[in-house]
């Protein structure tokens, strides 16, 4: 392992040039800063902790935990995981976040949410505001995380009729939902679009400032079928749009948040339906494969596309459902559906290397990460 060869060549340099030493090392190696790996299972109900110490261990069925059916997404937040359950396939019933404690491995709080909204990704605004997306319901549901039970659920935001939201991030006292457009009646998509919420009122801004259209107007996206959404250093979202897994292929749109306009879209092809983005490079996994594309993040040019993307697998039926980079921008994170595996990938000036595969436990089905930071465990 590449690790192990630093590990000898640092233990034959001399003490007093040991820290000039490891710290060019590092950034040659392309060395983490994570210290754990938090992966849902949506297949298995359970989750996996990756420890990323010499050598890595990774723990399935953490705790012995059931999580909730359809286990979609998670959040780490201080010594907490939240998890995300999106409920029975098809009814979502028996929806939930629950808490973890990852030191006692311990649920410690569950909070239920509505039956048939299909929740499916969480956001913090603080402490003690958190939303989580409704794909059935064209909503946000917000909730208190400090809180358990019921009493944890402390309001509603409607969203416009359609939008079917996924992906939210929280960014400058606004949050932002990717909307897939999807309809539950004839299952095809509308436009794709870009919902956006002040924080400090949970009331939807209106994008284009006409009130005679609606109050509540989206960001208008030239992809279809938007699902995930990150916030870039200079406060661009990049948004990827999926395609309607048919005529309409996948794109990644990029939106000023300053003045609620599309600057540009970047056609990829295939299915993009997670984006990370990294110090130089912005990762999309595909939909439809265990595979990534890849975009510069100044020159906004596509370097990776459905016709060259990078493969992390081959096998049938698999596809990346979330990336993660870590804070140095330089190493990324990637989940391969049907391969129970997590890839850890390199990304040094722009050139995506696989380094390493974490198999998870046959069966898993992983569907959401977070990182967990030694120094700063508010990080996810």
């Amino acid at each position: 392992m590449e690790q192990k060869k630093w590990a000898r060549l640092l233990r034959r340099v001399a003490p007093a040039s040991w820290i000039l030493f490891a710290a060019w090392a590092a950034a040659l190696a392309g060395c983490s800063d994570v210290s754990r790996i938090v992966v849902v299972n949506g297949s298995a109900s359970a989750m996996s902790v990756l420890d990323l110490a010499l050598p890595p261990r990774l723990t399935d069925g953490f705790g012995g935990i059931e999580l909730g059916p359809s286990a979609n997404r998670v959040v780490v937040r201080g010594p907490e995981a939240f998890v995300v359950s999106s409920g029975t396939f098809g009814s979502a019933q028996d929806a939930s976040i629950r808490v973890i404690d990852l030191e006692s491995a311990s649920v410690v709080r569950t909070i239920p949410l509505p039956d048939g909204d299909s929740p499916w990704a969480m956001a913090f605004v603080d402490d003690h505001k958190a939303y989580v997306t409704n794909l059935y319901a064209d909503s946000i549901t917000i909730v208190d995380p400090q809180l358990d039970g019921a009493a944890a659920i402390l309001g509603r935001i409607d969203l416009h009729e359609g939008s079917a939201p996924e992906g939210i991030i929280v960014h400058e006292g606004r949050a932002y939902t990717a909307n897939t457009g999807l309809s539950l009646e004839t299952f095809l998509y509308g436009p794709g679009t870009l919902s956006v919420i002040d924080t400090s009122s949970d009331t939807v801004v209106d994008a284009d400032g006409d009130p005679s259209n609606g109050a509540d107007t989206p960001v208008s996206l030239a992809g279809v079928n938007a699902q995930d959404l990150e916030v870039d250093p200079g406060g661009a979202l990049w948004v990827a749009c999926t395609g309607d897994w048919a005529a309409t292929a996948g794109t990644v749109d990029i939106v000023d948040t300053a003045t609620l306009s599309l600057e540009d879209s970047l056609a990829v092809g295939g299915a993009p339906g997670a984006v990370g983005i990294g110090a130089g490079v912005v990762l999309l996994g595909d939909g439809a494969g265990a595979r990534l594309f890849a975009a510069d993040l100044q020159s906004r040019t596509v370097i990776h596309d459905a016709s060259n993307p990078v493969v992390l697998s081959t096998t049938p039926w698999s596809f990346v459902p979330e990336i993660r980079f870590d804070r140095s921008g330089q190493v990324a994170y990637a989940l391969g559906y049907m391969d129970d595996a997590i890839f850890e990938m390199i990304v040094p000036n722009g050139r995506v290397k696989l380094r390493n595969q974490y198999r998870l436990e046959a069966g898993s089905g992983p569907a959401g990460l977070a990182l967990v930071y030694e120094q700063d465990p508010d990080m996810d």
